[in-house]
């Protein structure tokens, strides 16, 4: 007598997800308007240009953000929920700053403002998508390449290393400064 093999059993029937062909239009939103955030933020401070310490930092930004960006994109949970409460943090804080600062100033506020909520609206996008879900069930195909938009999150990091602060020193904490 002949049997043939039975299809060996799924750990969790109904999570099997087809492999997506390219990458959704939520990532390369997210991705396009970190770079526009970032835009935003040079153009605004200024860009620093002594030191060695602006090649330490822009090398550690890149390898920074394109850890999260791989993160994110792979749907891990851990840099996911980092992301979403800096996002927060960040569109709090910016909000903060917009209703604090007088109505004529407003102008690189509402830039920072814009491109953070896009950021969180694309974040938003992003984790709804057929692509999120499959990265979720922890795929082991690898799926449509992310060398372009990983490619990009380096940019973003690099970049980052060259934004000058305010008044050029790298922290400014102020506790109780209304005093």
């Amino acid at each position: 007598m002949v049997t043939t093999p039975a299809a060996a059993p799924t750990a969790e029937p109904g999570r099997e997800l087809p492999v997506p062909d390219r990458l959704p239009a939520a990532a390369w939103s997210l991705a396009l308007s970190s770079m526009l955030a970032q835009v935003v933020t040079v153009v605004d401070n200024g860009i620093r240009t002594e030191g060695f310490d602006v090649v330490v930092s822009m090398l550690l930004g890149a390898l920074i953000i394109w850890w999260f960006a791989a993160g994110v994109l792979s749907a891990r949970t851990g840099r996911l929920v980092v992301t979403w409460l800096l996002l927060i943090v960040l569109a709090v804080a910016e909000l903060v700053t917009v209703i604090d600062i007088g109505p004529g100033d407003r102008g690189f506020p509402l830039m920072h403002l814009a491109t953070t909520l896009a950021m969180i609206g694309s974040l938003m996008w992003f984790s709804t998508t057929p692509y999120y879900s499959w990265q979720r069930t922890r795929p082991r195909a690898s799926g449509p390449s992310r060398a372009g938009i990983l490619a990009v999150a380096v940019l973003v990091g690099l970049s980052a290393g060259l934004v000058q602060s305010d008044d050029g020193s790298p922290v400014d904490i102020q506790l109780n400064a209304g005093g």
